[in-house]
């Protein structure tokens, strides 16, 4: 009797053992660069700009990283990503956080789109005409 239930212990631990031993993991797809854009030294808008166009539709996450000199204002650039989805163009807003706001100012943000194969992911970037600095934008692309 004793080694019947020594037995049915050793039955009912392997599996756990065998768990432990080979436990599961997830597996991700690392995100893609698939552009990347610079525009330096600017002091006025960047006029509509194709900056990818997808082979084949999918999910995109786009940054933006604003630089400005000469400014107090939380971020006077504001950049408009444009794309097809599967039903429509799409115009938007990239919210910017400020990261450093004074003389010297540093802004970022990012959006996830579906974009459309085929038809182009393009942006705009307005300025506050009031202000005089320069600035610099920097935009990535990622397949997600």
């Amino acid at each position: 009797m004793k080694h019947l239930i020594t037995l049915a212990m050793l039955l009912c631990l392997c599996p756990a053992v065998v768990v432990a031993q080979n436990p599961v993991t997830a597996t991700t797809t690392p995100t893609v660069v698939v552009a990347h854009r610079s525009f330096t030294g600017r002091t006025s808008n960047i006029q509509q700009t194709v900056l990818f166009t997808p082979a084949s539709t999918g999910i995109f996450r786009v940054t933006v990283d604003v630089e400005e000199s000469d400014t107090s204002d939380a971020s006077p650039v504001e950049p408009f990503i444009s794309w097809t989805s599967d039903f429509t163009v799409v115009d938007a807003s990239v919210p910017l956080t400020v990261n450093q706001a004074g003389v010297s100012a540093s802004a970022s943000g990012q959006i996830t789109i579906r974009a459309h194969a085929g038809t182009p992911i393009q942006l705009i970037a307005l300025v506050d005409p009031k202000e005089r600095g320069t600035y610099n934008l920097y935009v990535v692309i990622e397949k997600l």
